[in-house]
């Protein structure tokens, strides 16, 4: 029986010998939770879980990084990362509060999503934290960051998180208009602030607020 499911809209539909049913994927109080799920989209199979990353997978996930510096205008870093000084960054990600979510298929990272203290040492924000996602780019257009992203938003009320917000380089339009679809609202805009090789681009500020 095949199977299915929109990751953002929280429902799956079913081949049945009548047509197409609309189910439930995942109860509501916790959808999309981690553990293996069989997703089928159009053209593509994907087969994913999505957990707390391990320092075994630090390498994987700075190999996704580097390549979203070596495109350009993705990150505000301009020079490629060495897993050694990723290594505190890692630590500073404690399970419990910040976690670092990571896609895994077939034994290998395809993508991970950071939930990161926002002005750490500032109690008053203490349940604001920034949400930050990178994908391998053999991976895009699988929904791997749909299913991070929604796992991400399902964890922060258990995480005493009310609020995530991701800064974006106003030039990606396709991380602004995916976090978008997800109900993020743009809440500010610094012009200017960043140049790669001569071009000065803009930080945006996209917020969602999680637990109303």
């Amino acid at each position: 029986m095949p199977l299915t499911c929109n990751a953002k809209k929280s429902f799956c539909s079913v081949r049945r010998d009548s047509g197409w049913d609309s189910i439930d994927a995942w109860p509501s109080s916790s959808r999309a939770p981690g553990g293996l799920a069989s997703i089928r989209y159009p053209g593509i199979e994907v087969e994913m879980e999505i957990r707390i990353a391990k320092p075994d997978d630090l390498q994987a996930m700075v190999e996704i990084y580097n390549q979203s510096i070596a495109a350009g205008q993705q990150t505000a870093d301009i020079t490629p990362v060495t897993i050694s000084k990723r290594e505190k960054w890692f630590a500073d990600h404690r399970p419990e509060k910040y976690p670092i979510l990571v896609a895994e298929k077939d034994e290998s990272i395809i993508g991970y999503l950071t939930i990161s203290a926002y002005r750490p040492g500032r109690a008053a924000l203490r349940h604001t934290a920034e949400v930050s996602f990178f994908i391998h780019f053999d991976h895009h257009r699988q929904q791997v960051a749909s299913r991070l992203l929604q796992h991400a938003i399902d964890l922060s009320p258990s995480l005493k998180i009310k609020t995530l917000f991701g800064i974006l380089i106003d030039s990606n339009q396709a991380s602004i208009r995916f976090l978008e679809s997800f109900g993020f609202e743009k809440w500010g805009h610094m012009p200017r602030v960043a140049e790669f090789e001569g071009i000065e681009v803009g930080h945006v500020y996209y917020g969602l607020r999680v637990d109303d």
